[in-house]
């Protein structure tokens, strides 16, 4: 039988979780926390884009929020509900926003695009991710100038088959573009392959990109960011 409709603002939430007495904790995709306890609510801006994972400590007396723009946040949780910031954290590019468990009160475990998962120590404030192996999957390929490359959740870029670069960054696509090879994903940095050089920097993940002709003229859209925007950036040559 439902017993309430909880209007959250039209605001794209994917998150939530709910603690004793019924508070609950939602993220939303313009980075905030809403508290809703009761009949009061409370929003609290702690991230710079959407958030993907909230997660609560076996006790209920810790919550960690996790957000596209690359950062996880400790929140200490008081008796009346009330989230408390004590620490904060940039995660390594191998971390996957949405997926994370507490592992005790001091640790948390992380979802990777390895082959294993990384924790995160909030006493120490030190990552391990000492474990994680790459993996071969492949989410790209494109030819360049009579090359083929291809390139995938490790950031590895092969050139006809033989390692060319590491972006350092999973990556989604390859974009020949003039003289250029674009490249983008996890860390919403666009490359070029090329070069190494790091072109552009978005504040959450890239998805997929197009060349288009603007006034005659070749223009490149960065398209399907993780916030929702398309991006068209400047000729480059």
């Amino acid at each position: 039988t439902q017993k309430k409709v909880i209007d959250l603002g039209n605001i794209e939430t994917d998150t939530l979780v709910i603690a004793p007495y019924e508070i609950i904790y939602a993220g939303n995709d313009e980075g905030e926390i809403i508290v809703i306890n009761k009949n009061t609510r409370t929003c609290i801006k702690a991230h710079q884009a959407g958030i993907k994972r909230i997660v609560l400590s076996k006790n209920a007396r810790w919550c960690v929020s996790i957000s596209y723009d690359r950062t996880v946040k400790l929140w200490e949780v008081d008796s009346n509900g009330k989230l408390s910031l004590q620490d904060e954290s940039v995660l390594p590019a191998q971390v996957w926003p949405r997926s994370a468990s507490f592992l005790g009160d001091q640790q948390v475990v992380f979802g990777t695009f390895g082959t294993t998962y990384a924790t995160y120590n909030f006493e120490t404030k030190k990552w391990d991710t000492s474990k994680i192996q790459n993996t071969r999957g492949l989410n790209a390929v494109a030819i360049f100038q009579s090359d083929i490359y291809a390139v995938g959740d490790s950031g590895i870029v092969f050139k006809n088959q033989k390692k060319f670069r590491e972006l350092g960054s999973l990556c989604n696509f390859l974009l020949p573009y003039g003289n250029y090879l674009l490249a983008g994903g996890q860390l919403g940095t666009v490359f070029d392959v090329i070069s190494g050089e790091k072109i552009y920097q978005h504040r959450s993940p890239l998805n997929c990109g197009a060349v288009f002709s603007n006034g005659g003229h070749d223009a490149l859209a960065i398209l399907g960011s993780y916030t929702g925007e398309a991006l068209v950036l400047k000729t480059l040559a």
